[in-house]
């Protein structure tokens, strides 16, 4: 999913982060668009970068959580084979995170077939340049700082509900396939009802903390691709309509080759 900035040579990407080879669409109209451009911007930098997630320090996982949910989490953590010496001190929502990933991988959505991974790499390879809305702790800390209920809830889905799971994968991932903006802005409602802090937080103010740099870019004459998250690009608050609100920036969806 792209839309164009009218008057402009400014597009936004509804990227989604985790897919099968092969589950991209929109393959032709974004690389079309790609060779449009001259610079590419993400949220934040792909190359990874040690000691950004912080562990505890003088608490643990099993004091944060009940026992049964920690013997739940342990038993799933050891079955995706991950290093038990992480878990107690690994936070409540990053051991959530890290289980719903191996969920993932396990059904081959890999991150390196996510749209933003393929056009970084194709970025570097094309020595496009290359800019990020943020740095790489700064989406991270919203997990880091939302409601211990919120993180738990997370940890219940990702422990005990693998099916749900892979099947808000496959939706979102469908919806996407299909442009389905009313249905995206549906997927999006359902989790911030189920995360209203976090979701506030990850989507809403980091919109808000990102609108500078695109009316920066849409005041300059380079052509130049946005890379972020779908769930990002749809809704009242997304960041197209928050341009359109404040600033009177008009955009559309591209559903067809030029």
């Amino acid at each position: 999913m792209i839309w164009k900035f009218d008057n402009s040579q400014v597009y936004i990407l509804a990227s989604i982060h985790f897919m099968k080879g092969g589950d991209n669409n929109h393959i032709d109209i974004i690389n079309n668009i790609y060779d449009k451009v001259s610079k590419v911007i993400f949220e934040t930098s792909l190359d990874p970068e040690q000691n950004i997630l912080k562990p505890y320090q003088n608490d643990k996982l099993s004091d944060n959580i009940s026992k049964s949910l920690f013997r739940d989490t342990k038993k799933t953590w050891l079955k995706y084979n991950l290093p038990y010496s992480h878990l107690e001190k690994s936070k409540v929502w990053l051991v959530a995170k890290t289980i719903e990933q191996s969920i993932y991988y396990k059904n081959k959505f890999l991150a390196e077939n996510g749209i933003d991974r393929l056009l970084w790499n194709k970025s570097e390879k094309d020595k496009k340049k290359i800019e990020w809305l943020e740095s790489q702790d700064a989406g991270m800390s919203y997990f880091d700082n939302s409601p211990i209920k919120e993180q738990n809830k997370s940890l219940i889905n990702a422990v005990r509900n693998k099916n749900q799971v892979i099947e808000k994968i496959i939706k979102i991932i469908k919806i996407w396939n299909t442009s389905d903006e009313e249905q995206l802005s549906c997927f999006f409602n359902s989790l911030a009802d189920d995360f209203p802090i976090l979701f506030r937080g990850l989507i809403i103010e980091r919109n808000s903390l990102w609108i500078n740099k695109f009316i920066s870019v849409l005041n300059s004459d380079i052509p130049t691709l946005f890379v972020v998250g779908a769930l990002h690009c749809v809704g009242t608050c997304s960041i197209q309509n928050m341009l359109l609100e404040q600033y009177g920036y008009t955009s559309k969806i591209i559903k067809y080759l030029d």
